[in-house]
């Protein structure tokens, strides 16, 4: 098993970082568990929101990729294809909703 060390930030952000190569894959879907965490932080909801960036959308992204890396290919395309069809929708609306989306 690959050692990680866990990195943490003063915005209180935290990233890991692999030390070792073994073990590469089981580090990615931690990484990405660690990931799904930050975007359930109701502050950086908030705050990504401020940008027009809507967490919910990207944790289903984060989902699909971690699926689509855990060999979970129907579920990895499912989540995936979700989250393109959210965002191209909020594209192509012409208003900003209450997520802070710019719909532009």
């Amino acid at each position: 098993m690959p050692e990680v060390e866990l990195l943490v930030h003063r915005d209180g952000l935290a990233s890991r970082v692999m030390t070792e190569p073994q073990n590469s894959r089981g580090a990615a879907l931690r990484l990405l568990q660690d990931v799904e965490a930050l975007l359930k932080n109701p502050q950086l909801a908030l705050d990504f929101a401020r940008g027009g960036v809507n967490t919910s959308i990207a944790l289903i992204a984060v989902q699909g990729l971690a699926a689509y890396l855990d060999g979970n290919k129907s579920r990895a395309a499912d989540d995936l294809g979700t989250a393109v069809d959210e965002i191209r929708a909020r594209l192509e609306a012409p208003t900003s909703d209450t997520n802070g989306d710019s719909r532009e």
